[in-house]
């Protein structure tokens, strides 16, 4: 499980197939690592052989963030990177300092390798501080049947308002195909 708040219902039903409609929620949060980490979410994915299929690049607890250089590489003999997008709620996760935000994108699909350098300039000089995801990527399985790894390079940083590498954590994610 990633580190983030989980929330879900238990339902149940009588033997007479009488459903109880005051089902228990039961919510908790993983928060296995402690400090800045830099993932693929969702960390395992499950898709149909030749289907589409997105994770996102997602940024959690950060302080002060101001910047993250992101190189991401994947098989391009199972999968095709058919687009990317910063999201709206990427969007609203690092504008909270009211900057604006800088990208620079280098998209190399012959060779699997997608790199990002983002980052927010102008605003208040707290930086950004919180969880949130920073690029959706969108791909599409070409491959054989099984699984492959979307990994996150150790050249890949985030920094903070003092040019800090913050980074503590980097964690790649998996394809499962059918």
């Amino acid at each position: 499980l990633e580190d983030i708040d989980y929330n879900f219902s238990v339902m149940s039903k009588y033997p007479t197939n009488i459903r109880d409609n005051d089902w228990p929620t039961i919510s908790f949060t993983v928060d296995a690592y402690e400090g800045v980490e830099l993932l693929i979410s969702p960390g395992q994915v499950f898709a149909d052989s030749g289907a589409v299929f997105y994770v996102n690049a997602k940024l959690i607890d950060v302080t002060d963030f101001m910047g993250v250089h992101l190189d991401v590489s994947y098989d391009n003999s199972f999968m095709h990177l058919v687009n990317y997008a910063l999201e709206s709620d990427s969007t609203d996760f690092l504008l909270q300092s009211s900057g604006q935000l800088i990208n620079f994108i280098e998209n190399d699909t012959e060779n699997g390798r997608f790199q990002l350098d983002l980052g927010v300039a102008g605003g208040a000089v707290t930086g950004v501080s919180g969880t949130g995801n920073i690029v959706r990527l969108i791909f599409e399985h070409i491959g054989p049947i099984g699984q492959s790894i979307i990994s996150i390079s150790s050249e890949s940083t985030v920094r903070d308002v003092n040019n800090n590498s913050v980074i503590e954590h980097i964690f790649s994610g998996v394809v499962s195909i059918w």
